[in-house]
């Protein structure tokens, strides 16, 4: 079945071609039944409007919002709003993949109400990530974390003999660059006292660690900011730098809300099938039929390169980051695992992930080579991203919470 997505570009985008074919069609009956071409016109001009009218009523009975569900943070550069509700649908004018209603807890994550303390027998694991791991285009029960608690409690793997029940916490937060990973794990995630640790890897959190300035389209102000927390090595060390901007970001996150979202941290967005049909005239734009129209997804793509600094500039600062991580959580009588799902080729290296696993083979930490089972599971012909989103689908979010359940199954059993 043809989606509303894909409806609503087929309009729009064949409409030129509609528009001239009636146009010649028109012209010979002109030419030949003179009075019969009126009707021609008038027939056509009705089914088109009315094809409109029927996708503008779907369009309405099924909006997308923009959300302001990040905040400023002066450690960690942004983090969830605590205890919002609202809505995502995506990046698109209206509801097409996923409509999922979103809940954070009281500490700003997007995860099950936490108590710092915790009970005797229970096994926590803390996930740290971006927006993959964050995951807020499937519901919760649905997420990897939480697919990984279920498993978890229903097929626990042999631990201690005391172990009762497992908890998996989600302290994923969108557009997190490894280096905020790291300053999770110290404002918040060490708090509630885990036993593993899960990082997840990917080229673009890889690339956000070094990214500097924040597009306008962020933070409400007039200007692109300096609000992601900043890391270089000096001299051998691991530097940090904390937001340049913060108070800027404030401001104009306030004036978002004042001005332009009517008090609140949610608008419906606004999508007018005649009109984009009027300006794909206008510029006589003969796209193929259902390909995207122009403003049914604003413009997400990543820039060329979101640093100044070389790749192997940022490479090695993100090994240093998760050294440092690595050492705090083992400090903290945890064990260690990296999901890697980085790409073979980046950030100049021929093949990042043999760096990744060399790196976690240095820190006797674990490792899951996530990036095969997504292979296979491309192979097997099982989509584990959304047609139109990057994020993972179910399907994704499952693959993830089982390659973590498989580990720790493993990993224990061999220890024991």
């Amino acid at each position: 079945m043809i989606s509303l997505f894909d409806a609503v570009g087929l309009l729009c985008s064949g409409l030129p071609a509609v528009v001239a074919a009636t146009l010649l069609i028109s012209l010979v009956a002109a030419l030949r039944y003179r009075a019969r071409a009126l009707w021609i016109i008038a027939a056509v001009t009705l089914l088109v409007s009315g094809c409109a009218g029927v996708l503008q009523v779907q369009v309405q009975l099924r909006p997308a919002f923009d959300v302001l569900y990040l905040q400023p943070d002066r450690v960690l550069g942004w983090k969830q709003v605590p205890n919002l509700r609202w809505t995502w649908a995506g990046f698109a004018r209206y509801v097409d993949e996923f409509n999922v209603d979103i809940q954070t807890n009281s500490h700003g994550f997007r995860d099950l109400e936490r108590r710092f303390e915790k009970e005797d027998g229970v096994v926590r694991i803390a996930l740290l990530g971006a927006s993959m791991i964050e995951a807020v285009q499937v519901p919760l029960e649905q997420t990897a974390g939480q697919v990984l608690e279920k498993r978890l409690n229903a097929e626990p793997p042999p631990l201690r003999a005391d172990a009762r029940r497992f908890e998996v916490l989600n302290f994923g937060v969108s557009a997190y660059g490894i280096g905020q990973t790291l300053l999770v794990w110290e404002a918040y995630a060490h708090r509630f006292e885990p036993d593993y640790v899960f990082l997840y890897l990917s080229p673009l959190s890889l690339e956000l660690t070094a990214e500097t300035h924040q597009a306008p389209r962020f933070t409400g102000a007039k200007k692109k900011l300096r609000v992601r927390p900043g890391f270089r090595i000096d001299a051998g060390k691991l530097v940090r730098s904390p937001p340049l901007h913060t108070a800027a970001f404030i401001k104009g996150q306030q004036r978002l809300m004042r001005e332009v979202y009517g008090g609140t941290r949610t608008r419906r967005r606004y999508f007018s099938v005649a009109l984009k049909c009027y300006l794909v005239m206008q510029s006589f734009d003969f796209a193929l039929p259902g390909r995207t129209c122009d403003g049914d997804v604003p413009d997400v793509a990543p820039p060329a390169k979101r640093y100044s600094v070389s790749d192997a500039e940022v490479r090695e600062v993100n090994l240093a980051i998760i050294r440092e991580l690595a050492r705090k959580v083992e400090t903290a009588g945890a064990r260690f695992v990296l999901v890697d799902d980085t790409a073979e080729h980046s950030l100049g290296s021929a093949n990042l992930r043999a760096v990744m696993q060399a790196l976690s083979d240095e820190l006797a930490v674990g490792y899951i080579p996530l990036y095969a089972a997504l292979a296979e599971a491309q192979a097997r012909d099982v989509p584990t991203h959304w047609k139109r989103d990057i994020h993972f689908n179910r399907a994704g979010n499952e693959l993830l919470g089982n390659s973590m359940h498989r580990w720790m199954a493993e990993a224990e059993s061999q220890r024991r």
